[in-house]
């Protein structure tokens, strides 16, 4: 062996680390479930801000991970409903915002439900709206 292939040998003691090493990064790396294939469903609804006028935007922001997701849907508790379907065939991940202004003051649940092929998960936010 010369000075070159020396210096960039794997010593044969370090081939099963080296092995283990790739496995266990590609295994870290898949966010679902690699026995059955489904990534568990969840979803994160927040309204900035909870409290406004009537007429003011209430930004609602989402962060959705599934198997496969369909849509996340809107309930703004008004009589007013959204729906955000999945860009992509196989949605894995969906976040973003959207925005709604309220026409009469009160207190709101919006209620925010993300689909998959699995079902379903639901998340509320409570928003108050005052005269304005």
């Amino acid at each position: 062996m010369n000075k070159d292939q020396f210096n960039h040998a794997i010593p044969p003691r370090w081939l099963p680390i080296s092995v283990l090493t790739v496995i266990v990064l590609i295994a870290a790396s898949c966010l679902d479930n690699s026995i059955t294939g489904v990534r568990p469903l969840t979803l994160t609804l927040s309204a900035e801000p909870t409290t406004s006028s009537v007429g003011d935007s209430i930004t609602f922001r989402y962060t959705a991970t599934g198997t496969d997701l369909l849509s996340i849907q809107l309930d703004y508790g008004d009589g007013e409903t959204g729906s955000i379907p999945a860009l992509s065939s196989g949605a894995v991940n969906m976040s973003g915002y959207v925005a709604h202004a309220y026409a009469e003051a009160g207190t709101y649940v919006t209620t925010g439900t993300a689909i998959d092929y699995t079902g379903s998960v639901t998340q509320e936010v409570t928003v108050q709206i005052t005269g304005g």
